[in-house]
């Protein structure tokens, strides 16, 4: 019997999201589980002077395939791996403001068992001063168990 049968990725493209999609599909392999993709946005991070303006729309847009990209390209590993996989890209809101709330409220959405998680991303400066995302996850993960991978330097 199999203890995992839906895992969560948040994935940001960074080296420690490449390396947690690594594990959840190992684990899910092993598990015959399948795994979720999700991908936030921050529009905190997106703020400009001109919400309307043309190059804001564009940035948006910009982001925004970037986001389905990363997450396609999840998706074709999980299916190379015979796991099946969904994705969601999300947006940060005054609802939920931060990344780790939309992952939580994801995994929430989803049932999903365990979240697998890199240990740093690409949240930069910001996280300095809020905390990194994988820190929120740790203390607003009550209710959902957590994988955090440690992430090694990238091999040069």
């Amino acid at each position: 019997m199999s203890t995992f049968k839906h895992l969560l990725v948040p994935i940001d493209g960074s080296s420690g999201a490449d390396q947690a999609i690594a594990r959840a599909l190992a684990l899910a392999a092993d598990q015959a589980a399948s795994v979720h993709f999700v991908h936030v946005i921050d529009h905190a991070r997106l703020a400009m002077t001109e919400p309307m303006s043309t190059m804001a729309a564009d940035l948006i847009g910009a982001v925004n395939a970037a986001g389905e990209m990363l997450l396609g390209q999840a998706v074709a590993q999980a299916r190379e791996h015979d796991v099946p996989s969904t994705q969601a890209l999300r947006v940060t809101d005054g609802k939920l403001p931060t990344i780790a709330d939309q992952i939580l409220e994801e995994a929430r959405a989803h049932a999903v068992d365990l979240i697998v998680c890199g240990s740093h991303g690409k949240t930069g400066f910001r996280a300095m001063i809020l905390g990194s995302v994988a820190e929120g996850l740790i203390h607003r993960s009550r209710d959902i168990p957590l994988l955090l991978i440690p992430t090694q330097p990238p091999r040069r």
